[in-house]
């Protein structure tokens, strides 16, 4: 049996809070050959130990600083020296993550009961195995922005050298937020364009159209647990744009316009600035980190919501709940099946609290106070916050707002957001779209570049502060901020 390496300077990495379970590993550098994936980049530092804590759908991702950072470096090295690399990694990205799109498709409708248990087994398998064969290179592009927004920083400052060099009145934070949103159409895109051409449609003739809506895009706002977006979200959501006076046609016709200005603004910033090729290459694979994080989250996302069926038959079979089954490792599952219900005990101590500790494709699973005496006795290094009036993040989105904050961070308080709010989260995720439609303002703790934050932001055109780090910790419900994204500031007023 491995052993935790108590002599790491662990930190905090990541913190989600709900709607995760450990069939969303985050570690892809441990699982079914990431590394091979890694050094066939040239890259040969991976994150090596990574350490997974679960409570009650809450995740803590710890990483040890040294490797961390020695991996970091690596990466962003190789990234401003042959950024051309990187275009190619996007592009095989986008390949293995369509081409899991259409793998899990193809299972939506399967009849799993008629499976033998070994066909259930390995067909859950391998259903794993091609997902993380899919998104294991996300974490290359992750490492770039995740702490300290290095590679944004770096690009932004090359801007606001270019911007004093050419004696431009440009405003460095809208040249970067062009000069990164991607041209291709997301799945959300998609979808706010279906729902407009519903809106134009008489409310009596809509149910149909709905109930397509749901099949087609309702996947969306699944995550990890579900339920997804059912015909109710959607007819509150079109009662919501019927009352904003919203006119479906206007709008995409807007949106049309919309891409066409961006792919045109592009171009003149290329020109007005004086970007050098090495630097337009940079820029085009910020783009693609952009554009493959958010399809890898949709596809991501498609694939739990097929896979609940198949988990339904496993706990079927095991004489044990859905949530139960999702607390089992793909390892485990020749032996839930062999052992079934005597395994309830354990699962549900899991989901109360558990760790995960993964080193070099090898795991180590401890559950409740083995758990946390283990977690006690790490070096942990813990975050002193201080009383602010005024704090930084980086700049997702570009916009001024004013509001009322309301902090959220599980859907359960969706409800707490009224129109034109600021939307304080420690981290955004598509659970937390109903709220963040309504909200005028994003913040958030943590996130880069390609944080679900940032796209979303982009894409409904709301101003948008990221990487704040104490967001939630010095604002409360009912405070009243004002967001100047172009500076990444935010102010308690």
């Amino acid at each position: 049996m491995i052993k935790i390496d108590k002599n790491l300077n662990w930190f905090l990495q990541e913190e989600i809070p709900e709607g995760l379970n450990p069939n969303m590993p985050m570690n892809y550098m441990d699982s079914f050959g990431t590394e091979k994936m890694w050094q066939k980049l040239g890259i040969r530092h991976t994150l090596q130990k990574y350490l997974s804590v679960f409570e009650k759908s809450n995740l803590k991702l710890y990483c040890g600083r040294d490797l961390y950072e020695v991996c970091e470096k690596e990466v962003i090295s190789l990234l401003l020296t042959n950024p051309q690399k990187f275009i190619n990694l996007n592009n095989e990205k986008y390949r293995l993550c369509r081409e899991y799109f259409l793998f899990t498709k193809e299972f939506e409708r399967m009849n799993y009961r008629s499976l033998t248990d070994e066909k259930l087994i390995n067909f859950v398998q391998n259903f794993y195995k091609k997902r993380e064969r899919a998104h294991a290179l996300g974490w290359v592009g992750n490492i770039v922005d995740f702490i300290g927004s290095k590679f944004s920083r770096y690009l932004l400052n090359y801007l606001k050298q270019q911007i004093k060099e050419e004696k431009l009145n440009l405003n460095a934070n809208e040249a970067f937020t062009i000069l990164t949103t991607p041209i291709e159409e997301s799945f959300v895109q998609k979808e706010y364009q279906a729902y407009l051409k519903i809106l134009a449609i008489p409310p009596t003739k809509r149910k149909i159209r709905i109930a397509k809506l749901v099949r087609d895009f309702g996947w969306l706002g699944y995550g990890c647990n579900g339920p997804g977006w059912d015909e109710k979200y959607y007819e509150n959501l079109l009662a919501s744009l019927k009352k904003e006076k919203a006119q479906p046609a206007k709008l995409l016709a807007e949106k049309k316009i919309e891409l066409k200005n961006l792919k045109f603004q592009q171009t003149k910033l290329t020109k007005q600035l004086s970007l050098d090729k090495k630097h337009q290459l940079l820029f085009k694979v910020a783009r693609g980190f952009v554009f493959t994080k958010g399809y890898r989250k949709d596809v991501l996302f498609h694939a739990f919501w097929v896979m609940k069926t198949a988990q339904r038959e496993l706990a079927r079979r095991a004489n044990l709940s859905l949530k139960q089954v999702r607390y089992i490792y793909p390892w485990e599952l020749e032996r839930i099946l062999r052992e079934g219900d005597a395994w309830a005990e354990e699962l549900n101590a899991r989901f109360n609290y558990h760790l995960r500790y993964s080193e070099k494709g090898n795991n180590l699973i401890l559950s409740g106070q083995a758990a946390r005496q283990m977690i006690e006795s790490l070096k942990i290094k813990q975050e002193k916050i201080k009383e602010v009036q005024i704090f930084e993040g980086d700049c997702a989105a570009p916009g001024m707002a004013r509001g009322i904050v309301a902090i959220i961070n599980s859907p359960t308080e969706n409800n707490k957001i009224n129109h034109a709010d600021i939307l304080v989260s420690g981290m955004t995720n598509p659970d937390l779209m109903p709220a963040i439609r309504l909200a005028k303002a994003i913040v958030t703790d943590t996130g880069g570049l390609t944080c679900h934050a940032a796209i979303v932001a982009r894409e409904l055109g709301k101003p948008c502060v990221i990487g704040t780090k104490i967001a939630t910790k010095i604002l409360k419900d009912g405070d009243l901020v004002e967001v100047d994204a172009e500076k990444g500031i935010v102010r308690k007023i």
